[in-house]
């Protein structure tokens, strides 16, 4: 699995598929049960949303994340259930 810029993952309508994204955090948001991360990668202006499930992913990693951190992140692409999003 290749590594895909953000602008091809947001152009792309390929749901359900595994990908792999590498970027910088602009926002991290943590709650109890998720965590949303707004990653960017430069290739666009948009960011990818990462959705991290609290259950997979240790609070001890979360704690490290902060704006700027660099990230590969590998998942499936889904679609947004939010109003107006991509």
């Amino acid at each position: 699995m290749e590594r895909m810029e953000i602008k091809t993952l947001i152009a792309s309508a390929n749901f359900g598929s595994d990908v792999i994204v590498m970027g910088w955090v602009r926002t991290i948001r943590v709650s109890k049960n998720v965590s949303f991360i707004a990653l960017n990668d430069g290739s666009c202006l948009q960011n990818a949303q990462i959705v991290a499930d609290a259950e997979k992913i240790p609070g001890e990693i979360l704690a490290k994340i902060h704006s700027g951190a660099a990230l590969k992140i590998e998942g499936k692409l889904v679609q947004s259930q939010g109003k107006g999003q991509l």
